[in-house]
């Protein structure tokens, strides 16, 4: 080292050494964190170069299919109200702003001058001062944006992270305390700080690595939370799981595995015991050997749901354990030994061969006695237990050994034997209608040929051995306690459908006599039953079937009536009193049913009447109910005005509302059920030519309508354009109507009733001049103010709709001219003439007819005589009456006018000025109007 260089090595030592005590006190605290921060980076970036692939690979899988038939019975649990709190977030973190901002204003203001006075220190250390653990509402502390921050990352979010303890912050607190369970305060004190510390630098968070990650994974998996790679890293796939796992659980949702998160964990995953809501691995086998044994029709997931316990709890009580429904050691012992037996398919057994032994000795035989429990033996176990009522699964398990146990016991009887026993039986096959059989000890082919029509008709397994399903169905017929001289309760509903069916005139009682097994063995030979006058299982049967199509009716008392008068009430013909007795008002109700959707109408509950009662109760398209035909019902609903429904399959409530609404609108049933009538009425408005981008003869006819009700400016024709579209929507909606643009049935009556009709009928015509004087002819003078009478009825007014007889020179038959006011369906008619008669008569006068008519034709008269009177200066000659024929012949109320004299020279030149007749339709047009109280547009 040469001198210089020495030199300049000592300065920097002696510069070093006078700064090293302030360079000291600024790096002491900060040394080891940024040793810390260092160490822990180092370590991150190493364990993300090496654990890239295993995240990538193992730590992100698809999540697995829901179980069909349980999963919809899983809740969504929300944890700790978090929707209300988010809502109530801003409000309240608004109101902490605003607290700061007060605090703010209220503080001393200290000048600039001021400020630079106080060192640093002073100023640090007289904040400390004010603000110190434990914070609490109120607080300014910088450490509190930290603790927010910590806050919201583990799930008690929605704070504003500033250093201001606000009331929202308070209710965060609050929580966090609550939920790992400190003590209850609101302040964030020591305890809470530590708390919060642990679950935020959780080991078990999203990036972080552990050793138990891999237990805890497994645990996951275990519960149905699963297909995560079990590897040391937290990643992505494993907090989602995480997040499933804590919301379905009502935990806080934060995806970290904080101590509430584990120790649910823990409970689960170490459960013996299963219960309805559960979720493991282990139930997939458990479904899996129920399904196998009888007890199937589960979903092989890993959840536990309604059905699964509904099968579970069959399984105890068919086995004789105690029914619980849950999945505990007994119920999977139980399974187990009865899904490993050794009497079933495939399997060998010494046993088997006495199994084999005693089937075929009872008549589900042919079976090769070896040790084999082969396809051919399953299908012959299956056939006995469906025959016993037991659980058809081809196993002989316990219940099933027993029963064959018990019955092959008794002795079988075949061709060729001989035993005394056999009397019996014989004189039991003679008395219940399998006779003609010789009463001794042998078993001959008539025997055989007998028993074998008896297993037959009696649906037994027909092999011409007497076994002992044979015999007790024997016993069963013989002791039948529906034969003459014994006493039943069931005997008086024999005897009620026997007399309702025309085998009549029984006494009603318990007691089966002579007569009643008369009618029976009447009943059985019509029927083509086995004729024994018993009235065994078979003919039951029959009377129960011909009896249900004959039905019920006024006066019957019968079970099945209470579910059709449920039935009736649930569809919309209701107030019946759900008992068995068919009275009054359900003949009534039944009626209306039968006429309300097209069945013959009688009043009985005859079959055709019950199978449309039930099409109708049981119909898809009611609410709950989902159905692919639904989502096109609701387009049409939302088409046709009875809208804003979601588009899906699903039959909701808010459809059944709208479906209602239709249904009470358009006069139909109200019951909420989409059913034909209801359908058919949909499809009608639907498809109803009275719409956009259609044409029709009628559209001429409503735009008429609309343009005189003020919803003008529509091109008369027979296209339905979208500006008639427009001004309809528009006449729907000033009406409360449903606004679908469509004029229906309801649209155009409503239209109709709206306006006021009137028919203005110009007299003569033709060749009929009428009275004429000083070169004119009444024909002419009338037609000319009847059609300025009619503009000015159309254009000056709303809500009027004019048509004419005649609006050029054609004559007219005077019925037709009231015959076509009839058909338009005119509210008032209005028939034009002038007077003649001696020349020197003048004056105006009305006439109506002088029959029976009503007050408003009356008043009508009055009203426009009235007006038009006052507005000419005439002679009044009057308000009159006559038997003139267009008065007699129209159906509504109508008027003829008498202007005045046209054989009046002094009328006469009224009657010739243009300007005269304008003025006279005018104030004839106005009279009608003010009559009519119609508005001028």
């Amino acid at each position: 080292m040469t001198r210089k260089n020495f030199v300049i090595v000592l300065i920097c030592i002696m510069v070093l050494f006078h700064f090293s005590p302030a360079i000291t006190h600024a790096n002491m605290a900060s040394n080891g964190e940024e040793e810390q921060a260092s160490q822990t980076e180092n370590q991150s970036s190493k364990e993300v170069n090496n654990d890239t692939d295993d995240s990538q690979k193992g730590d992100f899988q698809e999540e697995p299919e829901e179980d069909n038939n349980e999963s919809s019975h899983e809740k969504e649990n929300s944890s700790f109200q978090n929707d209300k709190e988010v809502e109530n977030k801003e409000e309240e973190e608004s109101n902490e702003e605003q607290n700061s901002d007060d605090n703010s204003s209220e503080e001393k203001e200290t000048t600039p001058r001021e400020e630079e006075g106080k060192t640093d220190s002073e100023q640090v250390e007289a904040f400390a001062a004010t603000v110190s653990l434990p914070y609490e509402k109120g607080d300014r502390h910088e450490d509190l944006v930290e603790i927010k921050e910590k806050l919201n990352h583990i799930g008690f979010d929605g704070i504003s992270e500033t250093d201001y303890f606000g009331d929202w912050t308070e209710t965060r607190v609050r929580q966090f305390q609550e939920y790992y369970q400190l003590s209850v305060t609101g302040k964030v004190d020591q305890e809470t700080i530590n708390k919060l510390d642990s679950v935020y630098n959780s080991p078990f968070q999203l990036g972080k690595r552990h050793e138990d990650t891999k237990i805890i994974k497994e645990q996951l998996n275990s519960i149905g939370y699963g297909y995560i790679s079990v590897t040391t890293l937290f990643g992505d796939y494993m907090e989602s799981q995480v997040k499933k796992f804590q919301g379905d659980h009502g935990l806080r949702v934060n995806g970290i595995a904080d101590e509430r998160t584990l120790a649910k964990l823990e409970e689960l995953a170490s459960t013996d015991v299963f219960e309805l809501g559960d979720r493991h691995n282990a139930l997939i086998s458990i479904k899996q050997k129920l399904n196998a044994i009888g007890f199937d029709g589960i979903s092989e997931t890993n959840y536990f749901g309604s059905w699964t316990e509904t099968r579970v709890k069959q399984f105890q009580e068919y086995y004789g354990l105690s029914v619980d429904g849950k999945i505990g050691p007994a119920t999977q012992e139980k399974l187990n030994s009865v899904y490993n037996s050794p009497f079933q398919n495939g399997k060998r057994h010494e046993d088997t061969k006495a199994i084999k032994e005693q089937l075929n000795s009872i008549g589900y035989g042919y079976i090769t006695v070896t040790t084999l429990f082969g396809d051919y033996m399953e299908s012959q176990v299956k056939q006995f237990q469906r025959d016993h009522g037991l659980r058809v699964n081809g196993i002989a398990d316990e219940p099933t050994l027993r029963k064959l146990e018990e019955l092959a016991s008794t002795d079988v009887f075949e061709y060729g034997d001989r035993h005394n026993a056999l009397i019996s039986i014989k004189q039991k096959l003679n008395r219940v209608g399998f006779d003609g059989i010789s009463e001794t000890n042998y078993f001959g082919s008539w025997t055989e040929t007998r028993v074998k029509q008896f297993q037959e008709y009696y649906h037994l397994t027909v092999s011409g051995k007497i076994d002992g399903s044979t015999q007790d169905k024997l016993e069963e017929v013989f002791n039948s306690p529906f034969q003459e001289g014994e006493r039943h309760e069931d005997t008086v509903e024999l005897k009620e459908k026997l007399n309702r069916l025309g085998y009549g005139h029984i006494t009603v009682s318990t007691l089966y006599g002579s007569f009643t097994e008369t009618q029976v063995r009447k009943f059985q030979q019509d029927h083509g039953l086995v004729v024994n006058g018993i009235a065994d299982e078979i003919t039951w049967l029959k009377l129960d079937e011909t009896y249900y199509k004959v039905g019920f009716q006024l006066g019957d008392r019968h079970d099945d009536i209470i579910k059709i008068k449920q039935q009736l009430n649930a569809i919309g013909f209701g107030g019946i009193s759900e008992t068995n007795y068919f009275g009054e008002w359900m003949e009534t109700r039944v009626q209306q049913f039968q006429r309300y959707y097209g069945l013959s109408v009688t009043g009985q509950a005859d079959q055709q009447t019950q199978q449309k009662i039930s099409s109708v109760y049981n119909s898809p398209f009611q609410n709950g109910k989902r159905h692919d035909g639904t989502v096109e019902l609701k387009e049409k609903l939302n088409h046709i005005g009875f809208g804003y429904i979601t588009v899906s399959t699903l039959f909701g409530s808010f459809t059944e509302t709208q479906v209602r609404k239709f249904q009470d609108y358009y006069g139909l049933r109200v019951n909420g059920i989409a059913d034909e009538v209801t359908i058919d009425k949909i499809n009608e408005i639907y498809s109803s030519p009275l719409q956009k981008g259609k044409s029709d003869s009628r559209v001429i006819e409503m735009k008429e309508m609309l343009n005189a009700l003020g919803y003008d400016g529509i091109a008369i024709s027979e296209y339905f354009g979208s500006w008639t579209e427009t001004r309809l929507k528009q006449f729907q909606s000033d009406y409360n109507l449903p606004v679908s643009g469509i004029a229906d049935p309801k649209t155009i009556q409503k239209l109709d009733d709206s306006l006021i009709r009137v028919f203005l009928d110009p007299g003569h015509g033709g060749h009929d001049p009428g009275g004429q004087g000083y070169g004119i002819n009444e024909k002419d003078v009338v037609l000319d103010i009847a059609l300025q009478t009619e503009q000015f009825l159309s254009t000056k007014y709303k809500g009027v709709l004019v048509n004419m007889s005649r609006t050029d020179d054609t004559f007219i038959e005077l019925t037709e001219r009231a015959n076509m006011a009839n058909r338009w369906g005119a509210d008032y008619f209005v028939s034009f003439h002038t007077n003649a008669f001696n020349g020197s008569a003048n004056g105006f006068e009305t006439y109506i007819h002088n029959g029976n008519v009503s007050n408003e034709t009356k008043q009508r008269q009055t009203d426009i005589h009235s007006y038009i009177i006052n507005n000419i200066n005439v002679n009044d000659r009057g308000e009159k009456t006559a038997n003139f024929n267009v008065l007699r012949n129209t159906n509504m109320s109508s008027i003829l006018l008498e202007y005045m004299f046209i054989d009046n020279f002094v009328e006469n030149t009224l009657l010739k000025d243009p300007s005269y007749r304008t003025y006279l339709a005018q104030i004839t047009a106005d009279a009608i109007a003010s009559s009519y109280n119609l508005k001028r547009r």
